[in-house]
This record gives C-alpha cells, sequence and structure tokens, in this order.
C-alpha cells in the first residue's frame, strides 16, 4: 500500500497543478456533490419521524408538512445535482483541452530520435486514448468520488445518531472492505498499463496500414495484416476483461460484506431487543440506511477502477513531458 501511495501521491500533485486554474467552478460542483448527499442522508434519517409521527403515534400538524418537506427536498437535490454534474464536466474538458495542448506543443518540439523509436500510432493513443482516461479522474470519478463518500458519511453519521450500538456492530465491516480494495487497486493499476499499451498497438498498426496501403497491396499483406490488428484487439480485449473481473471482485466481495454486516445487526437487534429498545421508525431508519450503504460502497470500488486507469493515463503523459 505504501509503496502504491509513493507511486499515486505525485501524480495526484501534478494533476492538482492542472485543475488549480478551475478551482471556483470545482467547488462549485464539489458543494453541490455535498449537498445533495446530504439531502439524500436527510430523507433517510426523516424515515423515523414519518413512521412514527405519521403511522404510529400520529401527529397531524406533522403529517401535514410532509409533502412540503418532499417538495422541497427532491426539487432542490434535483438542482444541485445538474449543477455539479455540469461544473465537473466543465473541469474536466477544460483539463483534457490544456493537457492536450501541452502534449501537442511539446511533441513538435521532441528530437528527431524520439520520432525513429516512437511510432505516429503510440504518440496519437497518448494524445487520444490517454489524456481522455485523465478526464474520467477529473468528472466522472470526482463526482461520484465526492458524492457517495459523502453519502456513505452521512448515512453512517445518521445511523450513530438513531442507536449508536447497533450501527458499530456494522463498522466491523470497514477494514475488510478496505483490505478488499487495496488488493485489486494494485490490481488494476498494474492492468491498466497494459491496456494503454495494447491500444497503443491497435492505434499503431491501423495508422501504418492508412498511410503504407499502397506497399501493403503491391506486397499483398492485407491478410498479414488484418492477422496482426486481430492479434492486437483481442489482447486489448482480454486486458480489458481483466479490470472487468477486478471489478466484480470488488463489487461481489463488497456487497457480501455488507450484506454481513446488515445479518449481524438484524440479528443482535433481535437477541438484545430487551437491552436496547429503539421505536419501529428507528429501526426501519437504520435497516434502510444499511440498504442505502450497498449502492454508495458499491460505486466506490467500481471507481477505484477508473481512478486506477486514470492515474495511469496521467503517468503515461507526464512521463512524455
Amino acid at each position: 500500500m505504501k509503496k502504491l501511495n509513493g507511486k499515486a501521491w505525485p501524480l495526484y500533485r501534478r494533476l492538482f497543478a492542472y485543475v488549480k486554474p478551475f478551482w471556483p467552478v470545482l467547488m462549485v460542483g464539489v458543494v453541490a456533490n455535498i449537498v445533495y448527499s446530504v439531502i439524500d442522508a436527510g430523507f433517510t434519517y426523516m424515515m423515523r419521524p414519518f413512521l412514527d409521527k405519521g403511522f404510529i403515534n400520529v401527529d397531524m400538524s406533522f403529517v401535514e408538512k410532509i409533502p412540503l418537506l418532499v417538495l422541497i427536498g427532491i426539487t432542490i437535490r434535483g438542482l444541485v445535482s445538474s449543477t455539479g454534474s455540469y461544473c465537473m464536466t466543465w473541469v474536466a474538458r477544460s483539463v483534457v483541452k490544456v493537457l492536450r495542448q501541452r502534449v501537442f506543443a511539446h511533441i513538435i518540439r521532441l528530437p528527431a530520435d524520439y520520432y525513429d523509436e516512437a511510432t505516429s500510432g503510440q504518440l496519437l493513443s497518448k494524445i487520444l486514448y490517454d489524456v481522455e482516461q485523465v478526464a474520467q479522474v477529473s468528472a466522472d470519478a470526482l463526482t461520484d468520488f465526492v458524492q457517495n463518500t459523502c453519502l456513505v458519511i452521512g448515512l453512517l453519521t445518521v445511523m450513530m445518531a438513531i442507536c449508536w450500538q447497533l450501527s458499530l456492530m456494522f463498522l466491523i465491516t470497514i477494514p475488510f472492505i478496505g483490505i478488499l480494495v487495496n488488493f485489486t487497486n494494485k490490481r488494476v493499476r498494474r492492468i491498466s498499463h497494459k491496456v494503454q499499451k495494447s491500444m497503443g498497438e491497435v492505434t499503431e498498426i491501423a495508422g501504418e496500414v492508412i498511410e503504407g496501403y499502397r506497399v501493403v497491396r503491391i506486397f499483398g499483406g492485407e491478410q498479414y495484416e488484418v492477422g496482426k490488428f486481430k492479434k492486437a484487439t483481442e489482447t486489448s480485449r482480454q486486458n480489458d476483461m481483466k479490470v472487468a473481473v477486478s471489478k466484480a471482485i470488488n463489487v461481489s466481495g463488497v456487497q457480501f460484506i455488507i450484506a454481513l454486516g446488515i445479518a449481524m445487526i438484524i440479528f443482535a437487534s433481535i437477541q438484545l431487543s430487551t437491552v436496547i429498545t429503539i421505536t419501529a421508525g428507528s429501526f426501519l431508519a437504520i435497516l434502510a440506511a444499511m440498504l442505502q450503504l450497498i449502492k454508495p460502497m458499491k460505486t466506490l470500488t467500481t471507481l477505484n477502477a477508473t481512478i486506477q486507469r486514470g492515474l495511469a493515463g496521467a503517468e503515461s503523459i507526464f512521463s512524455l513531458l
């Protein structure tokens, strides 16, 4: 883990330098995503008074406010979601523009020796494919990370506020999730470099054939080039599938760990019903929070693959620069 962080943090710092000029828009996006997550967690917390005051100990003054609360909450949630998504995408595309401009300007000034060793396909792959991987870290990954991290924190806070004894049992599962994510981190980062290399080979073969199509046809090399291209694309597919396997291990493993935590809490609440007394609304709110945790935890674990591919793209670009 230390070795991974030692490689990753310099990349993060260098990426932040490109994001820094756009920080006002980035902060608007981050705040909007935080508000979005807070509203989601707030709705989960409100399940307790909705059930207790709406169906068990009926409080008509509170019941009459429910439609207005739902209307305002969902409206604000939609607005901040759209704002956050737009701002993050704007920052990402701006970073991609700057990176592509700098990579292109740098390639033009490279010495002739570099062009003799590198192919046009490899250089095009860096400008087109590798930079696009960085965009995923800057926009999609950052948006999902902020939203889902804040939602996880919010839901855990809701659980602790309602009944900290039961919630502590769920927190036991967190270290096991961390171990699983750390394992897939290293695997995805390693495979992502292979994905980049295979994409470079695909672009290289296609570029050579397009540029030298006359030579290929004169010497009857069509079948050879087709076979060569098939082999390169198959290698690329295999590497992509290895990343997919890592994602699947992450998702299924995390869901199993979370399910185990939920089962433990339900079992404990039944066995300790005489010691820990909670209302029906409180129990339903805790259960809803735990079930809601599955989606953001799943997103965060699959997000790891996107981040690692983005960092691998950043590493490739920065090594060129």
